[in-house]
């Protein structure tokens, strides 16, 4: 097949490429408007996207609460933000550990927590066992669902307000943990 390396698409990932950086920086660029108008309204200065997730974040976490799971950083530039992403967003996934003081209520939070650890595992387990016409689906909801969690994490900074905003998402989770069904498989082929 031209055109493909094992189930994967260079005509499609050619085309998507573009459309996934238009979409980027219409967003930024969406944000920066929305930014400056914001800015202009509590008479500050204008803050590029990183300066409003630092801004944010560590005003969020001057308020000390039991639940809150995140200190203050520092995120001068893009590259920072980027540094900093895998340790909010698995904290925003996986707060609170066990080793943090909790109480009785946490416990919920803790089987949700491995709950969804175990959603993710069987995502990963099932995308090697599917076929690869259902492949394309499943990195599709799967995307999405990273996707949410990702645009939640940055601004979340106690697993009280994270277990609200996972239930924004859990269904794309567990569509795409459960797409992959042996009997669900063999019906198809029949």
């Amino acid at each position: 097949m031209r055109g493909r390396v094992k189930g994967f698409s260079i005509v499609k990932t050619v085309v998507a490429f573009p459309v996934i950086t238009l979409i980027v920086f219409l967003g930024l660029f969406q944000f920066t408007i929305f930014n400056q108008g914001y800015a202009k309204h509590i008479g500050t200065v204008d803050l590029e996207l990183t300066g409003a997730v630092e801004k944010f974040r560590n005003k969020g976490a001057e308020l000390e609460g039991r639940a809150q799971y995140m200190s203050q950083e520092e995120i001068k530039d893009i590259m920072d933000l980027l540094l900093h992403s895998p340790k909010i967003v698995f904290s925003y996934l996986f707060e609170p550990m066990p080793w943090r003081h909790l109480i009785a209520i946490d416990i919920v939070v803790l089987f949700e927590n491995l709950l969804r650890a175990w959603l993710i595992w069987r995502v990963w387990a099932g995308f090697r066992k599917l076929p690869t016409e259902w492949k394309g689906p499943l990195v599709f909801i799967f995307i999405n669902y990273l996707t949410l969690e990702i645009l939640w994490s940055i601004g979340t900074i106690n697993w009280g307000t994270a277990m609200r905003h996972h239930l924004s998402s859990f269904g794309l989770l567990v569509v795409s943990a459960f797409i992959y069904s042996k009997g669900m498989t063999t019906r198809r082929k029949a």
